[in-house]
Order: C-alpha cells, then sequence, then structure tokens
C-alpha cells in the first residue's frame, strides 16, 4: 500500500482465524463508500441469507475488512448500511474502537455514520472460538 493511502480493495482472502466477526455497522449505505472512494463492490448470495453486497479491503495497518451488507437485513432487521467485520485474531489483540476508527478513516467517515459498535463481549466470544477450534484440532 502506498504511503497516504488508507485503504485499498482487495479481491482474494481467507480470514487466518477462519472466521470474522462483525465489530461496528454504519447508518450508510455501500452507495455512499462507493461514491466516495470508488470501489467497485461485489454482489454474492450468503448460503441461508441472501443476496449480499460489499467486499474485502485492506487498511493501513495491513488487517483485512470485511464490509458486508446484507438485503435481508436492511429489508427485515431495520439494517441502515453494511456491517464491518473483522478477523477473530485481530478482534481478540485488539482495542474495537480503534479498529472501528480505523476503518472509519479508510473509508473517510467519521463516528457520525456509525449505526451500532461492539462491546468487549464480542472479543470474548472471538475468544471463545479460537479456543474452541484449537481444542478441536488438537
Amino acid at each position: 500500500m502506498r504511503a497516504g493511502d488508507e485503504m485499498r480493495q482487495i479481491r482474494h482472502y481467507r480470514f487466518p482465524s477462519g472466521f470474522e466477526l462483525p465489530i461496528a455497522g454504519l447508518k450508510i449505505g455501500l452507495e455512499k463508500i462507493e461514491r466516495l472512494r470508488g470501489f467497485d463492490l461485489d454482489e454474492w448470495e450468503e448460503e441461508g441469507l441472501g443476496t449480499a453486497r460489499g467486499g474485502l479491503f485492506e487498511l493501513a495497518s495491513h488487517r483485512i475488512v470485511l464490509i458486508r451488507e446484507l438485503e435481508h437485513a436492511r429489508k427485515y432487521l431495520g439494517a441502515q448500511g453494511p456491517d464491518i467485520h473483522l478477523d477473530g485474531a485481530d478482534i481478540v489483540a485488539s482495542d474495537i474502537k480503534a479498529l472501528v476508527a480505523e476503518v472509519l478513516e479508510g473509508l473517510s467517515l467519521t463516528a457520525d455514520d456509525l449505526a451500532w459498535i461492539e462491546n468487549e463481549e464480542t472479543r470474548q466470544t472471538a475468544a471463545q472460538l479460537i479456543q474452541y477450534q484449537k481444542d478441536r484440532t488438537r
């Protein structure tokens, strides 16, 4: 990533921990993100959840973030925009608020664009899932 770049889109990635969790949700739709940053977002089907839109992005810290908006969540669950997902190991090792701030900066957004943000329980859940995976592979 070039100096000064906060975020760049990538096409393929596998989260090292084997899972990602949402850490925040945005109030704005993906259309605004596409317009602000010029990203070419993808559309795919999520098994059991329907149509999803979004993409994978590398942050300035080299962490990978998934920004995903589910059509079902917008239509039926009151979601205002996409969710921000990070690898479980990144969630365990980092401050969630700092991770969200980095994503917002990379997207040229502010905290006013957040619909919600996770708390310490998410870090605990991620730690439990990582431990569960380790126990299963022994």
